[in-house]
């Protein structure tokens, strides 16, 4: 069955998505308006109807999580296939409470021939249970691990500047997160906003062992190889 978009793309997001849509990890650095949210969700509907994928975990700036469930989903998912897909948007404030566990625990038991989407911040990944905690409280981590290592996904990290830093544990997890999905993207406007060193770990989630295939087995190694050093005057 082949994929027609709900709404009509632009010439550049067609473009973009009929190169991009079977590859198993892409990067969309594109402007802000330009609609970076349509082709990612075009691309899971190309993938769920050809049975390539039926789980999708999508990481966003907390503000921005909202908006997928609530605006980007509706908008360009097509009826029939947001109709039959369950959606879950986690909320940290409200994942103690028994009501909110159960209804989580309907949505991992999403039966496989359907479509489960989870939605969560950036930060929300990183919230899990303490040790000696009562079991049956699942927290951030648990829920996208759960997803990702049962089911075939889809992980998109949107605003991916967010994981810049290789050595924060925000970043970690992610990338290790997104070695468990058998696609990935990440879309950004700014992937470079303080240095270029800022796409290592960016590009790195994509692929785990992209600067490794030119001799970059480390962050360090990548600054040798692609920066450029100034010594400074001894009275500077």
């Amino acid at each position: 069955m082949s994929y027609e978009p709900k709404t009509v793309p632009y010439k550049h997001q067609a473009e973009i998505l009929e190169k991009t849509k079977d590859l198993a990890a892409h990067a969309l650095f594109l402007e802000m308006g330009t609609g970076k949210s349509k082709i990612i969700i075009d691309t899971i509907g190309h993938l769920w109807l050809d049975r390539k994928i039926n789980g999708v975990v999508i990481l966003a700036p907390k503000a921005v999580a909202p908006n997928w469930t609530g605006d980007e989903l509706p908008a360009h998912m097509p009826d029939d296939i947001l109709e039959a897909a369950e959606v879950f948007l986690w909320d940290t404030g409200k994942a103690t409470g028994k009501k909110y566990q159960a209804d989580l625990a309907r949505f991992l038991a999403t039966p496989p021939d359907k479509l489960a989407i989870l939605v969560m911040s950036i930060d929300a990944i990183m919230t899990e249970r303490k040790p000696g905690a009562k079991r049956g409280l699942m927290k951030g981590q648990e829920a996208a691990k759960d997803l990702l290592t049962k089911r075939s996904c889809l992980m998109a990290v949107d605003e991916s500047a967010r994981i810049k830093n290789p050595a924060a544990k925000r970043t970690k997890r992610i990338v290790a997160a997104g070695r468990h999905a058998q696609y990935r993207r990440i879309a950004t406007g700014t992937p470079v906003s303080n240095s270029p060193f800022d796409v290592f770990p960016q590009l790195k989630f994509l692929e785990p062992d992209i600067w490794k295939r030119i001799g970059c087995s480390s962050f360090e190694a990548f600054q040798t190889v692609f920066g450029g050093w100034t010594e400074l005057p001894p009275n500077a």
